[in-house]
């Protein structure tokens, strides 16, 4: 893996035909083992471009190495024969079983300008490479099974003239051999190219020049108890475990008899209990130290014995360059088997391992490109961070509000803000999308208008992160609510209901987490977080004018424009009538009831049936005749309910309209002038004698006994009636008044 300044690279071996192509230089899997080319953005969360690489063999990539120009040089083996080569060092083609495969991709990583072979007639495997910042000199081990021999075995250079010069060792040892190979620039010819190792298996991991010219490769050597040991120059040869880590010191090259000379400065043995394998190394860029990636199932120096988990852990190592001694480590692991392949560093120091894992519980944070394990080995990315940083505002677990411009704050340490900050936020069901809210910020604040598309949205997570790759967020989630509005106001129930009856209001509004406070007559009468208000079995003191208001937490609260009036009416109730009434024939009668209740309909009745025409609160029957006496009561029917009057006996006296005895036995009338009537009884004794009008009303009474007059000229024109009583009989006489 490489970092670039706003890159990553990641390469790695695949069989996978369908792996993620983007921008290829090779687009198609050429079958077995290819070689993937992946760059992804520097958070990990997009992939830039993605090529395959490879022939008709299986292709492992180890390693891979920037120059100043940002080529990128990567260290690979093959067993593939028909990979096309581009320049390189003599005798470049495939020898035979596994060679090694040197290629350099272009910085804009969409072409190749150098590809070569280097091997013996049996394996090569190389494990790493370092370009020479000063000369861009090519420097790579790994190990051989090759032997030093004919021209097309492993490449021996240079070879001693007269007794001097050539590698530290430039014979064969037995098993795997580590080889160490430096190369001219763009790999184009040998520099020098030897063995490292004794007669079991050593493996060559690492390699790096110092600017002195120093020479450092680090590896694995393997348990060989019956043969040559690896060769230390101070310390146990002793392999505790099945493998322990090496590290050999050469000196510069000296240059004599025009020819080179390798030394030996030091090499040992960094023993722990375990079994170690060693994946890669680098020099650390602000320490005198190598920093390594190895894999231990074992107590490896400098570690905590808690952080050590029962299978094989990936482990980060620092080794100090002068002396071969580990003076930091730590340990990144899970359930299973977790095995480190590259690493880098980046511009801020900070360390990215590329690495897999079989555990189900390995580490993953909440930034991470994917966070669910597969069914099958998983590629992990671990970056550390120095420094920190935080998330200060808003709070956690706070509402948010549409429209509303809020304050996005952190505090660093140890980071520089201008180096710039991301901000973005995620409201996906596994937060494995994040929208931009803003960029390259170098304050520690941001103000951020919350977009209307969030109204609603309770698992909101805002993520601040650093260019250098720390990043803070939120730990509990935000929601955010849209202020609150009402759109309508309404009764569930109709306006006028009956005691006992429920009222229900009902609100329509937008916005979430809305508390509704309703109002009678202005008035609190309840708070509720639906939009629904009951009133059960009301009372007339429920009659009156109702409105709610509506808030959330993001004011200010709105009011309904208009109230609304609700009338409780008590249950019908009919009035009293006259209990008996006595009305002479001709005369109107009137019956009034004065009942209460909503919607009333009167239905009258006479003798027990409806009258029809009667259905209003007062009954009106003119010029009674005797047929109209009777029992009556009126029925009331309303919204409330039924009730009834109680009944009245009413009585019609057949005094006007009809003469029973003739006048004429008691007494003569006549006109003695105009509208002026004498009356003369024959005998008087015991008489009544009283003037009505002709619906029944008495206008006039006279003296009992005595012979009298009839004034008609002080009344109105129309019919009027003399009526004389004695004992139990009515005598009646009808006058006309006209003028």
């Amino acid at each position: 893996m490489e970092v670039a300044n706003d890159y990553i690279l990641v390469t790695g071996v695949t069989e996978s035909p369908d792996f993620p192509i983007l921008k290829p230089i090779m687009s198609k899997y050429s079958g077995g083992k290819d070689i993937f080319i992946t760059s992804l953005s520097l958070d990990g969360s997009q992939l830039l471009k993605s090529t395959y690489y490879g022939g008709n063999g299986d292709d492992i990539v180890v390693e891979v190495s920037k120059d100043r120009n940002n080529y990128f040089l990567f260290a690979a083996h093959t067993t593939s024969n028909n990979i096309q080569t581009i320049a390189g060092p003599p005798n470049n083609s495939y020898k035979g079983g596994k060679d090694i495969l040197l290629f350099t991709v272009l910085p804009s990583r969409e072409a190749f300008n150098m590809s070569s072979y280097i091997g013996g007639i049996l394996d090569e495997v190389l494990t790493d490479i370092f370009i020479d910042p000063n000369n861009e000199d090519i420097y790579i081990t790994g190990w051989t099974t090759s032997s030093k021999g004919s021209i097309n075995d492993f490449p021996i250079y240079p070879l001693k003239i007269s007794g001097f010069g050539g590698p530290q060792d430039e014979t064969s040892n037995g098993g795997k051999d580590v080889f160490e190979i430096v190369l001219s620039k763009n790999a184009q010819s040998f520099i020098i190219s030897g063995f490292l190792g004794g007669s079991g298996d050593d493996i060559g991991k690492g390699i790096f020049k110092d600017p002195v010219g120093n020479i450092y490769i680090l590896g694995e050597t393997y348990d060989n108890t019956n043969g040559v040991p690896f060769p230390v120059s101070t310390g146990s040869s002793t392999v505790k475990g099945n493998s322990d880590i090496f590290i050999t010191m050469y000196n510069e090259l000296e240059v004599n008899f025009g020819t080179k000379l390798q030394t030996l400065n030091y090499s040992k043995l960094i023993n722990s209990l375990g079994s170690e394998v060693l994946s890669e190394m680098k020099k650390h860029p602000s320490l005198n130290s190598f920093s390594a990636i190895l894999a231990s199932d074992g107590r490896f120096p400098e570690l905590n014995l808690s952080d050590i988990k029962a299978k094989n852990n990936i482990i980060y190592s620092e080794i100090e360059m002068s002396i071969g001694v580990v003076n930091n480590a730590k340990v990144f692991g899970g359930n299973e088997d977790d095995f480190p392949v590259s690493f880098d560093f980046d511009k801020y120091n900070n360390y990215l391992i590329a690495g897999y894992t079989k555990s189900t519980d390995f580490f993953i944070s909440s930034n991470a490109y994917q966070t669910k394990k597969s069914d099958n080995n998983d590629i992990v990315l671990i970056r550390n961070a120095i420094g920190t940083l935080n998330l200060l505002t808003p709070q956690s677990n706070k509402s948010l509000c549409v429209g509303s411009d809020i304050l996005i704050s952190w505090a660093g340490d140890q980071i520089k803000p201008e180096d710039g900050y991301s901000v973005g936020y995620s409201v996906d069901e596994n937060h494995e999308i994040f929208k931009s809210i803003a960029s390259n910020v170098t304050a520690e604040s941001f103000i951020w208008n919350i977009p209307i598309e969030l109204s609603g949205k309770k698992n909101v997570l805002i993520r601040v992160t650093h260019n250098s790759g720390l990043f803070a967020q939120n730990i509990d989630y935000y929601s955010v609510n849209q202020k609150a509005t009402l759109s309508d106001f309404q009764l569930s129930t109709p306006d006028t209901i009956c005691i006992g009856e429920d009222i229900t209001l009902k609100a329509t509004a937008n916005g979430g987490n809305i508390e509704y406070t309703w109002f009678k007559d202005n008035v609190e009468i309840g708070k509720t977080t639906t939009n629904e208000f009951t009133i059960s079995s009301a009372t007339t003191d429920n009659s009156g004018k109702y409105k709610v208001s509506i808030k959330n937490d993001c004011p200010p609260a709105e009011e309904s424009k208009s109230t609304i009036s609700v009338y409780v009416s008590l249950k019908t109730k009919a009035g009293l009538i006259t209990d008996e009434l006595t009305k002479n024939k001709g005369e109107t009668l009137e019956l009034t009831t004065n009942s209460f209740g909503v919607g009333l309909k009167y239905i009258w009745q006479k003798d027990g049936k409806n009258l029809p025409s009667q259905n209003k609160k007062t009954l009106t029957l003119s010029n009674l005749s005797l047929n109209d006496a009777g029992i009556y009561r009126c029925i009331i029917g309303g919204k409330c309910g039924i009730d009834s009057t109680n009944e009245s006996n009413v009585k019609v006296e057949n005094i006007i309209g009809s003469v029973s005895d003739n006048i004429s036995e008691i007494a003569r009338i006549y006109e003695s002038s105009t509208n002026i009537y004498n009356i003369e009884f024959i005998s008087i004794s015991n008489y009544t004698c009283k003037l009505y009008d002709n619906i029944g009303n008495n206008i006039e009474e006279f003296i009992e006994n005595t012979n009298t007059k009839v004034d008609l000229n002080k009344y109105s024109n129309g019919v009027y009636w003399i009526v004389i009583t004695k004992v139990d009989k009515t005598y009646r006489e009808k006058l006309i008044k006209f003028n």
